[in-house]
This record gives C-alpha cells, sequence and structure tokens, in this order.
C-alpha cells in the first residue's frame, strides 16, 4: 500500500520567490489589448437598454387591489389585535405610549422596509 506524501512528511520543493506572494495574479497591463476588453463597443450591448424606458405605471386595478388590501389588514387589525392579545384598545394605546418616543416609528420604518425586500 503506497502512503500519501503528507503522511510520511515529505513535501514539495519550495517555488523559487519572483517577489509576488505565490498565488498572486500578475500586473496587469496598461497597453491597449488590456483596453480593448473594456471598451464601449464591447459595453454597448449591455448598458443600450438602460434607461431606455420609463418604468410601467401601474394600471387602475392593481391600484384598486393594493387599497382593498391595505382596507382589508386595517380591518384585521382592528378587529384582531385586540382578540389576540386579549386587551383593549385603550391598554394598547397606553402601552403604546409608554414606549420611548422612537419605538413605534422605528418599526412602522422597519415593517415598511421588510415588506419591500420580501416583495422584491
Amino acid at each position: 500500500m503506497r502512503e500519501s506524501p503528507h503522511v510520511r512528511g515529505i513535501s514539495r520543493p519550495p517555488a523559487p520567490r519572483t517577489g509576488a506572494p505565490e498565488g498572486a495574479e500578475p500586473a496587469r497591463s496598461t497597453d491597449r489589448a488590456s483596453r480593448a476588453v473594456h471598451s464601449p463597443e464591447r459595453l454597448a450591448p449591455l448598458t443600450e437598454d438602460l434607461g431606455s424606458a420609463p418604468p410601467e405605471r401601474p394600471g387602475a386595478g392593481r391600484l384598486l387591489a393594493a387599497a382593498a388590501s391595505g382596507l382589508l389588514v386595517i380591518a384585521l387589525l382592528v378587529w384582531g389585535l385586540p382578540w389576540a392579545t386579549g386587551a383593549s384598545w385603550g391598554e394598547i394605546v397606553a402601552s403604546l405610549a409608554a414606549a420611548p418616543w422612537w419605538s413605534v416609528p422605528a418599526m412602522l420604518v422597519l415593517g415598511a422596509g421588510a415588506l419591500r425586500c420580501w416583495r422584491r
């Protein structure tokens, strides 16, 4: 059975030192050939459609669905929040009033950001 050279303690001979660390990429040249890779002619197909058409506006049906969805969320909160917490709206408002001034706006911003990220 043949052993691995690492098991027996045998390693490769050291590579000659060239000034650059082993595995480092060679320095990039600044001649015309290397700049041709990033020429405008080669990049044109990648950038021709950027900004060519304005974003599509949502239609009336989509706006109506968004409004209905918002109303449904508000209705569920009005009914569901007191039911889920076992507290009245007076107690909920009192606990929100006792929170630090920045906590409610921070939660609204974080919630809107989470919805925005989830939608992508």
